[in-house]
């Protein structure tokens, strides 16, 4: 009875935590994450990834569609290198970030202008975290290096670390502005997969609706 009694527990708090998951976001009732479904030479593919038109067409021809925003995974598995004077680290869950990231979602900054600090060129948020490994804290408007090509980034704001229960976990945000216009960064026609595009929609409006000119 013990044993049972303590499973059930576990089950309820691991299912408690599951459904929690990204509720934490003041516009979570009306945001969606757009999917992908395709064939390749017969194969299916099932995908969260979209193309960099995708979002912005959304918001001119959809009806109902208030907002968009996207991230573009940097790294990935690999990491990448950030250098600051002699620190140098390999960091995971990079990703370049539409300027309207922190207005979008509701993660927390701590330090800067949620609505500019990723709006130039050649801009990075870095996590509480990762902020004190290179700079003791003291981060803002400090340059700091990341990836093989050696870019320089300012740090324009500091945020603090995702909650466990969000899908999207991120030790520095890269300004999207910094590659968009780079063929060699971000693919931009309509047949490159590599970004995650989110947006939200009026209350008011039928998600079916938005899905039959989503296919169009």
């Amino acid at each position: 009875l013990v044993i049972g009694i303590a499973c059930c527990l576990l089950i309820f708090v691991y299912v408690k935590d599951e459904l929690s998951y990204d509720r934490f976001h003041e516009n979570a009732a009306t945001m969606y994450r757009i999917g992908l479904y395709g064939k390749i030479a017969g194969q299916e593919i099932y995908t969260t990834n979209s193309c960099l038109p995708l979002g912005p067409t959304m918001q001119d021809e959809i009806p109902g569609i208030e907002s968009m925003t996207r991230l573009n995974p940097f790294g990935r598995s690999r990491g990448v290198v950030f250098k600051y004077e002699d620190k140098i680290f390999s960091e995971f869950n990079i990703h370049y970030a539409d300027s309207n990231f922190f207005q979008f979602f509701s993660f927390e900054l701590l330090a800067g202008d949620k609505s500019t600090a990723l709006k130039e060129p050649n801009s990075v948020v870095l996590t509480e975290t990762v902020a004190n490994k290179y700079f003791n804290g003291d981060a803002l408007g400090k340059m700091i290096v990341v990836g093989n090509n050696n870019r320089a980034y300012k740090v324009t704001g500091i945020a603090k670390e995702a909650p466990s229960n969000s899908h999207i976990q991120f030790s520095a945000l890269l300004s999207f502005s910094t590659i968009l216009d780079d063929p060699n960064e971000v693919w931009p026609g309509w047949t490159g997969n590599s970004l995650q595009t989110y947006v939200t929609i009026n209350p008011n409006t039928k998600l079916d609706d938005v899905n039959a000119k989503l296919e169009d």
